[in-house]
């Protein structure tokens, strides 16, 4: 009779927390004025799917005295309803929302994943109309949006589980503060392009997944690229750290195939956490005309007693992670689709078994970086400049960088210095101008 009655007058919507909307309903939860009066509190869930915005450094600690007097702080961010049933109101619509462990999952079986996959929200609408079910999500999906666009969410692989786990939250970089060859930004819009294209690659028989290959020798903004990209697009950055503890086969490919679509995959400075050396590396894979005959030759090699290495090229200090894993791992039947891989490297010619790793279908696109000309240089001068000028901070307030740093080399096109090394002298030049500002008679 009760199901009945309930069926008649009432719609109910089922979510467990292996969906991203999981995360969404449970922060619009604490953003509405009834949810900001609940008592019964918990912490926002931290997944991998989790995108709230709290810039990590920058906002005090919830339980903190000087939370309201910050008007950049939301802690109902942070702290949401907890456990239990709640009544909350979208729009005319009472909503009776409980929060519990879904029984139907075994922590014994999950405890390989992370703790996403163990809630169930029932949200019980106080109307016949599914169309209010439809609008509630489209609302809350809104609300997600506009709170998540200005932050880039890293995330790092941990072998023990494994599991990702938040690592940061960064403010989105501005593509127009990177001064790169034209041809380097058009990629932006090819990854965009890539995510609009599932069904092609479907249609065509082909893996949705694409690889690029950051390539350029240190402080050339290979990593300033990453952070923009993603920025760009709204995804969050997986960063795999193959030289993790407890990374081995088993961890490694059960990261690759958790990743969620809509993703970067970040493997940074590739030839410094292989193990086996470049020279190996590269003998065993030019007697190789494919993947498997590489892995084979690198097996046959390391089983000879004199053979100073084996096939053991990542994991931790009590782990192994095998070539073979690497390589499903990147472009095998367990990696995810739908997301974008990307490598930086500071010299591809000591990357061991560089063909193997960086063969074509795994890496789509090389991208060289390199130093910046006097052309590019006198661009992020003038750029800087501006930026203070329009600068909140009354520190900066009228400063002016002294002019002609790069005047004696006007006309000299060979003149070159990476990204990195000339934010640097930018950035002395601005302390050295506060600093004389700040003098006792100084104007």
């Amino acid at each position: 009779m009760w199901h009945a009655i309930k069926n008649t007058f009432v719609t109910t919507l089922e979510v467990r927390s292996s969906s991203q909307e999981f995360a969404m309903i449970v922060d619009w939860m604490g953003r509405q004025p009834r949810g900001q009066r609940i008592r019964n509190l918990g912490l926002k869930p931290i997944t991998v799917q989790d995108e709230q915005k709290t810039v990590w450094g920058d906002t005090p600690s919830p339980l903190s005295d000087d939370v309201a007097a910050s008007a950049d702080v939301d802690a109902r961010v942070t702290l949401v309803p907890g456990y239990g049933s709640h009544l909350l109101r979208f729009g005319s619509t009472w909503v009776y929302i409980t929060r519990a462990e879904d029984p139907s999952k075994q922590k014994a079986a999950a405890a390989n994943r992370v703790d996403r996959e163990n809630d169930k929200l029932t949200l019980t609408f106080f109307t016949r109309r599914r169309a209010v079910v439809q609008q509630f999500m489209t609302h809350v999906q809104e609300s997600w949006r506009a709170n998540v666009r200005n932050t880039v969410h890293i995330y790092l692989s941990e072998g023990y589980g494994p599991r990702w786990h938040l690592l940061s939250e960064r403010i989105r970089r501005p593509l127009s503060t990177l001064y790169l060859p034209a041809d380097t930004k058009t990629v932006v819009e090819e990854a965009r392009l890539f995510l609009q294209l599932k069904d092609t690659y479907a249609a065509l028989g082909i893996p949705w997944r694409r690889g690029y290959l950051l390539e350029g020798p240190p402080g050339t903004g290979k990593t300033s690229f990453v952070m923009a990209l993603a920025g760009e697009l709204g995804l969050p950055v997986h960063i795999l750290s193959l030289r993790s503890d407890n990374m081995d086969d088993d961890a490694l490919l059960s990261l690759t195939s958790s990743l969620p679509r809509r993703s970067i995959l970040l493997i940074e400075d590739l030839e410094n956490v292989l193990k086996t050396p470049p020279e190996i590396g590269r003998s065993a894979l030019s007697s190789s005309a494919s993947d498997t005959a590489a892995v084979a030759a690198a097996e046959t090699s390391a089983a000879s007693p004199a053979s100073p290495y084996s096939t053991d090229i990542g994991g931790g200090p009590r782990s192994a992670m095998s070539l073979s894993a690497l390589l499903n791992a990147l472009d095998g039947v367990s990696s995810s689709e739908g997301r974008l891989l990307l490598i930086t490297t500071n010299d591809t010619s000591r990357i061991p078994f560089a063909e193997v790793l960086l063969r074509p279908g795994r890496i789509d696109r090389r991208i060289r970086f390199q130093p910046l000309h006097a052309e590019q240089l006198r661009e992020m001068e003038a750029s800087f400049q501006q930026a203070l000028q329009a600068s909140p901070c009354s520190a900066v307030e009228n400063l002016r960088l002294p002019s002609g740093s790069l005047s004696a080399h006007e006309d000299d096109r060979s003149i070159t210095c990476t990204p990195a090394q000339y934010q640097q002298r930018l950035l002395d030049a601005v302390y050295a101008s506060l600093t004389s500002r700040s003098r006792p008679g100084s104007k």
